[in-house]
């Protein structure tokens, strides 16, 4: 990934005509490049009509709330989409989608059916906000007007996130525009200037502790008397004090020799051997001109400036080799993708598809039930949650598969259908995915799966193969449907609506906090009646949980504080119907070419019968103990064909496992609860961020077809020194003048970790590898650590740092941010790295600092 982009190639012409005017020899290359100065700004044109703004009508999808008048305009200087009344803007950075209503998105205007007659004039925004997803509609004054608006707001975020692409990759945002939100968020009566009251209410929002006296007295200086409020200019100057960084006024001091500026041969060694960066000596000098604001030389800001920026941040990404067999891959894979929140009584959503679709999400899970009207609903069976009509599903798919990425879907399909609406189903596939489908072999090699770049925009459609059906095939008839003692009838699930259902009702059944038509004020209304769902489910579910303890390896931890890497004590079986309780239909069956579903019976079991075009499904549980005790054999497996690896029935709230111990085993189908960030999915989203989200990675070597397992035994060294943290945001729940504790856990998660003086340790007891900081008291600006830990740890092709941000307290720790990086992809030096939320999401001005060594 080039960091330097097109103003480098203008540089270094500039340079070269500066150095072949210059008759003089003597000129060094620190003289020619005063010469030179260097705007690297983007020039991001908006359409014009965005900043002069449109009136529209607000509506959704609640009976009791009427349509009101709301005017849109965009304000540059904010980057920010600014509403009228009493609505919260909305920051571009924060926006996922912009729809257009004649677009087809029919699952989403089932619930605004009321108003239909508004569609072709709706612009849908959908964006984020603290964590949720939130949709506002509005419906223009015409067709034209909400297609400009459409087209144009998209156009400018393409065009903006395709320039700023390493911005948007670090979750980097311009400090410019941070102290630009920040004077107009304290500006509570928009009066251009910060009284001392909001300055004492914007510090306190900004975990900056400052008494009373020393608060005035800077007060007085920055106003000079004159006023007692604060204009942009001066409070740049306030903040600019503030933000003094100690830390890296150190660092610059002992790289500079305690001089006040730092000459290009000092900033070049700088580069070279602390930060290793294989940068050519042509780019360091663009480098220094870019950031060096006198011609003296760098000082202490300018070193500041580039120890931020875009070519000292870590993220970069690889650009994919799809030569290989889809088997030689890594997938991002999604467990349960119907539902958004909880596996017992959460909502279900055609929408949670179309996030993980946007994530470049590759295989997604289909709970295929026996629905209204002969259509298959995907549901978790045997629970509270709500449901949604596949063929919604496969609306959503044939709109979002290859919006992020031409690689090939997975449609995963847990079937629970009666034949007739197996059928249907069938046909739904065909008519709505129609080329797409693959319906026969690609390749003539039986031996071997076709390469990744065969299968670009084809989905492949996963059905279990059960016994029933291999007879049915036999006789050339359907199997029966045996009796379901679960529902007591014939494979049909008991469904409360009848024949005379409201369209309206076909749609989704959402629960819980996933009300994508609320505003963000109406999420937390619901928590207690979930909760009393999930409750009266527990209590029904008891009779026939069964202790798991055997197979997850024992009791957990107690130790372990960390609560978003949780496990659930409530077992929900996975599979508990019966292998010939639900038969394949022909018309369903011969829509499977590749990773034909089979049950898994044990691992040689399972390489007797290997075959390419096979996948097996196994538990978490299983998959961890086939990575302890037969490794060889479960990568030999994955050499042939595709696996599966999904979670445990007892994790009813959704939470993740570690996927690290399955990828070393060559597991390509690692499923995850992407509605739960937690550690699992912050260590699946760094796996898959080193394409740039194409939903695949290729396998270390020693994991590919036809290779010999031999894993490196050299044990690989990582040292973090944890100096810094920046601009750390509050907790949701911390009181809003309270300034917070701050404290710092480092953890690797890899095969055989071992954190200096503790022994080495498998998967499943990270806690004995966590490092926790010292805590930092009233600070979340700029707290100071200084500490350092080191780890040692094998195989560090699949190896990955967690850095945690926690606000401490005694009863619980709230993370502030995490961020996750491959091993390999940790540059070494001193670098910025910007925290992600508990969603999952950049936190733009939120960073940690630290210096990373290898070896």
């Amino acid at each position: 990934m080039d960091v330097f982009g097109a103003k480098f190639h203008s540089f270094k012409q500039k340079l070269k005509d500066i150095s072949s005017k210059s008759s003089s020899k003597s000129n060094s290359p620190s003289e020619s490049m005063k010469k030179l100065q260097i705007d690297d700004k983007p020039e991001i044109y908006y359409p014009e009509f965005l900043k002069y703004g449109e009136t529209f009508l607000k509506f959704d999808r609640f009976k009791d709330h009427e349509p009101y008048k709301v005017t849109i305009y965009y304000v540059n200087e904010l980057k920010r989409l600014v509403l009228s009344g009493d609505f919260q803007g909305i920051d571009l950075e924060s926006i996922e989608e912009i729809r257009y209503g004649g677009e087809g998105q029919d699952w989403m205007w089932r619930g605004l059916k009321k108003h239909q007659d508004l569609r072709k004039r709706t612009m849908t925004i959908i964006f984020k906000r603290h964590g949720n997803y939130v949709m506002y509609h509005f419906a223009a004054d015409t067709e034209s007007i909400a297609i400009k608006w459409c087209v144009g707001i998209r156009d400018y975020l393409i065009y903006r996130n395709k320039e700023l692409s390493f911005e948007k990759l670090n979750g980097i945002i311009n400090n410019e525009i941070w102290l630009k939100r920040t004077f107009d968020a304290a500006d509570v009566n928009k009066s251009q200037g910060i009284s001392e009251t909001e300055l004492k209410n914007a510090l306190k929002t900004l975990n900056i502790k400052i008494g009373s006296k020393e608060r005035k007295k800077l007060l007085m200086n920055y106003t000079f008397g004159r006023s007692k409020y604060l204009n942009y200019d001066e409070f740049v100057a306030f903040f600019n004090d503030l933000d003094d960084r100690n830390d890296v006024k150190a660092i610059f001091r002992d790289v500079n020799k305690h001089k006040e500026y730092m000459n290009f041969d000092t900033f070049r060694d700088f580069i070279i051997n602390e930060q290793k960066e294989y940068f050519t000596n042509e780019q360091i000098q663009y480098l220094y001109c870019k950031y060096r604001s006198t011609e003296n030389g760098l000082n202490y800001r300018d070193f500041v400036n580039y120890l931020t920026s875009n070519e000292n941040m870590i993220n970069s990404f690889d650009v994919l080799d799809d030569s290989y067999p889809l088997n030689d891959y890594f997938m991002a894979s999604s467990h349960n993708t119907y539902l958004v929140s909880n596996q017992l009584s959460g909502g279900a959503s055609v929408e949670a598809y179309v996030r993980c679709m946007q994530k470049g999400c590759r295989c997604i899970e289909v709970d295929c039930w026996d629905g209204p009207r002969g259509q298959a609903k995907a549901t978790h069976g045997g629970t509270l949650t709500g449901n949604i009509i596949v063929k919604d599903i496969l609306k959503a798919v044939s709109i979002y598969a290859f919006k992020k990425t031409p690689y090939p879907m997975l449609i995963s399909l847990e079937n629970h259908c009666s034949i007739p609406q197996q059928i249907t189903l069938a046909n739904d596939i065909r008519e709505i995915l129609k080329d797409n489908v693959i319906l026969c072999p690609f390749n003539t090699n039986l031996d071997t799966l076709p390469p990744l770049s065969q299968l670009k925009f084809k989905v492949i459609i996963k059905v279990e193969f059960k016994l029933s059906f291999t007879k049915s095939l036999k006789t050339g008839k359907d199997a029966a449907i045996p009796m379901d003692e679960h529902t007591g009838n014939n494979g049909q699930y008991n469904y409360d609506d009848d024949d005379d259902t409201d369209d309206e009702n076909l749609g989704e059944q959402e629960g819980g906090d996933n009300d994508e038509g609320a505003k963000e004020e109406d999420y937390d209304d619901q928590d207690s009646d979930e909760e009393s769902k999930i409750s009266k489910l527990k209590m029904s579910l008891l009779s026939i949980t069964k202790n798991e303890s055997s197979e997850t390896g024992g009791d957990r931890n107690q130790n372990d504080d960390d609560d978003d890497d949780e496990q659930d004590y409530l077992d929900i079986t996975e599979g508990y119907q019966t292998s010939d309780t639900y038969p394949v239909a022909l018309e369903l069956a011969t829509l499977t070419v590749y990773c034909k579903s089979k049950p898994f019976k044990g691992i040689n079991t399972a390489l007797i019968n290997a075959k390419h075009e096979y996948a097996c499904c196994i538990s978490e549980a299983a998959s961890v103990d086939l990575y302890k005790h037969n490794t060889n054999k479960y990568v030999l497996l994955n050499q042939i064909q595709m696996t599966r690896v999904y979670p445990v029935g007892k994790r009813i709230t959704s939470s993740n496992y570690n996927p690290v111990p399955h990828w070393l085993c060559g597991c390509q189908i690692v499923a995850l609860n992407y509605q739960t960030f937690d550690r699992g999915t912050d260590v699946n989203d760094a796996m898959f961020q080193q394409t740039n989200y194409q939903g695949y990675v290729l396998k270390p070597y020693y994991l590919r077809s036809g290779a010999e397992y031999r894993p490196s035994k050299a044990w690989s060294r990582l040292t973090i020194e944890i100096i810094s943290a920046q601009k750390l945001v509050k907790p949701k729940f911390k009181d809003e003048g309270d300034i917070i504790d701050t404290q710092v856990t480092v953890e690797v998660l890899a095969d055989s970790v071992m954190k200096e003086g503790k022994g080495s340790s498998d998967m499943g007891d990270e806690i004995k590898n966590k490092y926790r900081s010292k805590v930092i008291r009233d600070n979340g600006f700029n707290p100071v650590f200084n500490e350092k830990v080191s780890y040692n740890f094998k195989n560090p092709e699949l190896a990955f740092l967690r850095i945690k941000v926690h606000e401490y307290n005694l009863l619980k720790k709230q993370v502030i941010g995490s961020f996750t990086l491959p091993v390999k992809k940790l540059k070494s030096g001193y670098r910025h790295l910007t925290l992600r939320d508990r969603r999952g999401d950049p936190l733009p001005f939120s960073n940690i600092f630290i210096r990373v060594t290898h070896g």
